[in-house]
C-alpha cells in the first residue's frame, strides 16, 4: 500500500487499512503517517521520487515483503478501531 500524500490527507485512513489487510506499506514521511505506520512500513522524504523507487525495491525481495506485511498487520492491531474513533470524535463533539 502507497500513501504519498504530503498536503491535506497526512494520515490517511486507507493507509490504516491497508496494513490491517497485511499490505506491505510505504508512506510519505508526514507527522501524521509518521504516528501511524511507526514500525509497520516504509517512509521516504516528501518529493523524493528516488528514496520511493528504493522503498518499492526493497518489495522485490520476497521475505522483505513478507516481513513488511507482517510488520502492517501488527501495526495496525495497535491503531484506533473504527467505534472507538468515532467515540472519541463524539465525546470532542459534546464537549464543544
Amino acid at each position: 500500500h502507497l500513501s504519498a500524500s504530503f498536503g491535506s490527507e497526512t494520515s490517511s485512513l486507507a493507509l490504516a487499512e491497508g496494513m490491517s489487510a497485511g499490505c506491505p506499506t510505504i508512506a510519505s514521511d508526514t507527522e501524521g503517517n509518521r504516528a501511524r505506520v511507526a514500525e509497520g512500513g516504509l517512509l521516504f522524504p516528501i518529493g523524493d521520487a528516488e528514496a520511493l523507487a528504493d522503498r518499492f525495491c526493497l518489495l522485490l525481495d520476497e521475505k522483505e515483503r513478507a516481513r513488511l506485511a507482517r510488520a502492517a498487520r501488527a501495526r495496525a492491531e495497535e491503531l484506533p478501531t473504527w467505534e472507538e474513533t468515532a467515540a472519541k470524535s463524539r465525546r470532542l463533539f459534546d464537549a464543544f
